[in-house]
């Protein structure tokens, strides 16, 4: 189960969207802020994706929800355009 689960996770984190790569932030930066965002949350991405945000909310949920925490449908995303077609994600409580 747990391998099924980190396979369907790392094929929805690298899949393609239009002409934008989804990434996630590299190895030491975390993307997940167990903390409220405090403004508006902002999505860079739109511009070079046709006006469309490749990320989701629920992105957050699979990535960051901690077991036993009941944190599903608490986090927001924020995209940030990382240069070459790649689309980060940072995800924050609501």
């Amino acid at each position: 189960m747990k391998i099924t689960a980190l396979t369907l996770l790392s094929i929805g984190v690298m899949s393609v969207s239009a002409a934008i790569i989804k990434v996630t932030p590299p190895p030491g930066q975390d993307m997940c802020f167990f903390k409220k965002l405090g403004v508006q949350p902002w999505h860079n991405c739109n511009q070079y994706n046709g006006g469309k945000d490749p990320w989701t909310d629920q992105d957050c949920d699979l990535a960051c929800a901690r077991v036993g925490m009941n944190e599903a449908g608490k986090f927001v995303h924020v995209s940030e355009y990382d240069g070459n077609n790649r689309c980060l994600i940072r995800c924050y409580f609501r």
